[in-house]
């Protein structure tokens, strides 16, 4: 027991140094700051400007819907995001609006590279027919150690669809979600077809008549879309590097962005926010731990009126906390708009942009 007060003197310094920003976590995996390649054609400087931009968000014009819960982005693969994030949909229709990505299905084959984005709640779009048979069969198909059910066709050959599609078997009001195609062998066929994994889990069924529906193209494609990655101006935001899906905090951001001038500029009153909010956040935390202390604890000692004492000590203890919100979110404010003329910056320095766009 004589080593409790030297324990918490050290930990109480420990404490000090985290809450002080003297000590940085995960430093040995910050952004990493690299030379600028300017030389090449405007391909190859465009292509420099894709890997490094630094980016808070994702925006594209050529959203997909692929079922009820199921959105891709027909042109390019969705580089970044993660679960948690926030899908926002800006075209005006049925579908515009936020949503919350539940999940992040990324398909990679020598041909193709997809992103696919589970969304907590429903889109309901407009299903539209692409095939139907009559001989579909439930069959047990077996990878190394994983055994499920797939569904195919006896007579005809289905085709390849995306995640989403919807399987709707006649004589039951349960509707399908196909999660995946495969490849699978039919006793009886001569050849192997494609057959669907899907959700919920399928009965035995063996000749029956079903049909595929996906989204109907009209209204379910090129939509306008937002994805911001997790994060807030109170807590602070995200950031990813280009096409990378590695994701950076703010300090782990500070030397790239101390690199060009301007966004080291924008970022010259950071240190100065975030120890005016650490000062007010601490001093109000004492008044509170202090005030709370002797407004219940030892409140026989205020008779009377001078129960006010205390709970003003409370009370100065929640102004100060409160006071420091502001100068946080301001100085987590100052990260994107770094972030925002680092871009700017190297867009300038790639000859991708006109000098009159770059803010000072």
């Amino acid at each position: 027991m004589k080593f409790f007060p030297s324990r918490c003197i050290f930990f109480f310094s420990l404490l000090t140094l985290f809450l002080s920003g003297c000590v940085r976590t995960r430093s040995l995996t910050k952004a990493p700051v690299t030379e600028l390649y300017v030389a090449g054609s405007k391909q190859d400087r465009q292509r420099v400007y894709t890997l490094q931009h630094i980016k808070w968000r994702h925006v594209g014009n050529h959203g997909k819907i692929l079922g009820e819960h199921y959105f891709t982005d027909s042109k390019l693969p969705i580089s970044g995001a993660r679960v948690k994030d926030t899908l926002y949909i800006n075209t005006p229709g049925v579908y515009e609006g936020n949503y919350l990505i539940e999940k992040v299905i990324r398909i990679r084959t020598k041909t193709k590279r997809q992103v696919i984005l589970k969304i907590a709640k429903a889109f309901k779009p407009l299903w539209k027919s692409i095939s139907k048979g009559t001989h579909g069969i439930v069959v047990w198909k077996k990878e190394k150690e994983r055994k499920y059910k797939v569904f195919t066709d006896t007579s005809r050959f289905p085709s390849e669809v995306s995640v989403g599609t919807m399987l709707s078997i006649s004589g039951q009001q349960q509707t399908y979600t196909i999660v995946r195609t495969t490849i699978v062998k039919v006793a009886g066929t001569k050849l192997q077809r494609v057959a669907y994994e899907v959700t919920p889990e399928l009965p035995p069924l063996k000749n029956v008549s079903y049909q595929i529906f996906q989204p109907d193209s009209k209204t379910s494609s090129k939509l306008k879309y937002e994805i911001h990655w997790r994060g807030s101006s109170f807590t602070g935001f995200n950031y990813t590097i280009g096409i990378n899906r590695r994701r950076y905090n703010q300090l782990e951001l500070a030397d790239l962005l101390k690199s060009q001038q301007l966004s080291k500029e924008a970022l010259s009153a950071v240190p100065t926010k975030e120890g005016i909010a650490m000062i007010l956040f601490v001093s109000g935390a004492v008044s509170l731990g202090i005030g709370g202390f002797l407004a219940l604890a030892r409140r026989d000692d205020f008779p009377g009126m001078q129960q006010l004492i205390p709970w003003g000590i409370v009370g100065t203890g929640l102004v100060l906390t409160s006071a420091a919100i502001p100068f946080k979110i301001s100085a987590n404010n100052d990260y994107r708009e770094a972030a925002t003329m680092f871009n700017l910056t190297i867009r300038k320095k790639l000859g991708l942009s006109r000098h009159s766009s770059v803010k000072k």
